[in-house]
């Protein structure tokens, strides 16, 4: 498949993007979207544990000439927990590792919910599959952003037990807000045993 000019790859549908200042557009995939698209397709067809969960991902270029990665979720089929399209997230990153991206925004259906600097998106992929997958849950939260680029979740203090759990309900609540309350509004995505559903094959 060879690219267009201007960087346009032939044979693909039109992508719906977000230009610099935040309007959408429909333009053709560009051949930097087309590889960290492909990734995301690699990342869910290498694993049988990913089928189900409905994703693509777009390089954008920012105001500030900076690049940005956006994730957008568009399904998740029945029995699918949140632990698994967490599974994707970071296999994505981890195939994404030595990118430059200056940030990473998480969207649902093309609206975004969070963003998190592109270091902090890379660290998780160096880290999945030597860290404890419990660590990078309880860590997640603690990454994203609102859209307005203020922390979307408070720091904790206080004994291990007590900031463990409150991770994990942050752990929760970022990913229905990011896209449990748009793609099952009266259903509770099913969650795994994080050792289990996030362990590497």
């Amino acid at each position: 498949m060879q690219p267009q000019k201007g960087g346009a790859v032939a044979g693909r549908p039109p992508w719906t993007a977000r230009g610099p200042f935040g309007v959408r557009r429909t333009e053709p995939m560009t051949t930097a979207d087309e590889l960290v698209h492909d990734a995301l397709a690699d990342v869910i067809a290498s694993d049988p544990r990913n089928g189900g969960v409905v994703a693509r991902a777009v390089t954008e270029l920012t105001g500030n000439g900076g690049r940005r990665l956006v994730v957008d979720v568009s399904d998740l089929a029945a029995g699918k927990s949140r632990l698994d399209v967490f599974r994707v997230l970071l296999m994505l990153a981890s195939e994404q590792k030595d990118s430059d991206h200056d940030t990473v925004e998480l969207a649902c259906r093309g609206e975004p919910r969070f963003t998190l600097q592109g270091e902090g998106f890379r660290a998780l992929g160096r880290e999945y599959g030597t860290q404890n997958p419990i660590s990078l849950v309880r860590r997640f939260p603690g990454l994203l952003n609102h859209l307005d680029g203020s922390a979307a979740y408070p720091k904790w203090d206080g004994g291990f037990l007590t900031v463990a759990l409150q991770e994990f309900r942050e752990f929760r609540d970022a990913h229905d807000r990011w896209y449990v309350n748009t793609l099952r509004p009266a259903e509770t995505a099913r969650d795994d045993a994080p050792q289990t559903a996030l362990a590497t094959r």
